[in-house]
């Protein structure tokens, strides 16, 4: 997330138990109290993660989250992360316009990216990096 009025940025993780915590409103709402932000001007990017088609959790994880963001097919359920948190920063005040969202599974791009989902515990290890320029 990036506030562009008070140049402030933060970097999240939220897979599926983050999500349910609502770590994004818990972030929105520091960025608020310690740096005077306002959402009208916060631009969030969701990172490729897992697409919706490759996440199938178990119903008691479905259960934990708006039903417009699980699919079942199957008697299978499909969470689908990229939806859950897009509305929660549009929900917390984002204007939808300024909100990201990265096309790119983790699952799928096995030449780019990793996925402990696709590769167990041999998986390898992503880092994200978030800093502003002085230009």
């Amino acid at each position: 997330m990036y506030d562009r009025k008070n140049e402030v940025i933060a970097a999240v993780h939220s897979g599926w138990r983050s999500t349910e915590l609502k770590i994004l409103g818990k972030t929105l709402k520091k960025l608020k109290e310690e740096f005077n932000s306002d959402e009208k001007n916060i631009f969030a990017y969701i990172a490729p993660c897992i697409d919706v088609k490759n996440y199938e959790v178990g119903e008691e994880v479905a259960k934990k989250f708006n039903p417009e963001s699980v699919e079942i097919q199957n008697k299978c359920y499909f969470l689908n992360l990229k939806k859950e948190n897009k509305n929660m920063l549009i929900a917390s005040g984002i204007p939808e316009k300024h909100i990201e969202i990265s096309p790119l599974c983790s699952y799928e791009k096995t030449d780019l990216l990793h996925s402990y989902r696709r590769e167990g515990i041999k998986s390898g290890r992503a880092i994200g990096i978030i800093a502003m320029s002085e230009e």
